[in-house]
Order: C-alpha cells, then structure tokens, then sequence
C-alpha cells in the first residue's frame, strides 16, 4: 500500500507530464502555422513580384521591398523575425523552468 506521501507524488508527476505533453502538443501547432504562414509569404512575394499585377511600379513605400532587387532584403527580413521569436519562445521557457 502506498502512503499519502508516495500517492501526491505520483499525482503531481503525473500532472506535470501531462502539462508538458499539452505545450508540445502548442508548439508543434504553432510551428506549423508559422511555416504555413510563412509558404504563403514566399508564394504571395513570387506571385505579385513578378510584376503583372503592378504591385512593384505603384510607388507605395512597402511595396518598394517587392522588386527584383530586394529579394535578399525581404529574405533577411523573414529571417531575422522567424530567429527572434524562436529566441523568445526558447527564453520564454527558460524563465519557467528556472522558476519552477
């Protein structure tokens, strides 16, 4: 027979485990949101980029990032912002594990 002592532990494990599958379960669906938002970036920038829709020529300021020529800016751009919130998720759970 196990004591009380021995029973609470199994309880708060086993609620702590069940914790930590329900946020990987949030990761891997925001993950993949991102990466589908991201597909779209990337086909929506191939498909007005080309300039038949006359995005690139209308003189809009964000539109300017459309051309031709600033491919590689875009691309960092996505870049830099997808490694920013990959730091913070990864320091967001850091500060919960330390606190716990």
């Amino acid at each position: 027979m196990r004591t009380a002592e021995e029973r609470l532990e199994l309880m708060h494990s086993r609620a702590h485990a069940l914790k930590r599958q329900r946020e990987a379960t949030w990761m891997k669906g925001l993950g993949g949101a991102t990466g589908a938002l991201a597909l779209c970036l990337v086909t929506l920038l191939y498909v007005m980029g080309k300039g038949g829709h006359d995005i690139t020529g209308s003189g809009y300021a964000g539109t300017s990032l459309l051309s031709e020529d600033a491919g590689g800016y875009v691309l960092v751009a996505v870049a830099a912002f997808a490694v920013g919130v990959a730091i913070t998720a990864i320091l967001i759970r850091y500060r919960r594990e330390k606190g716990k």
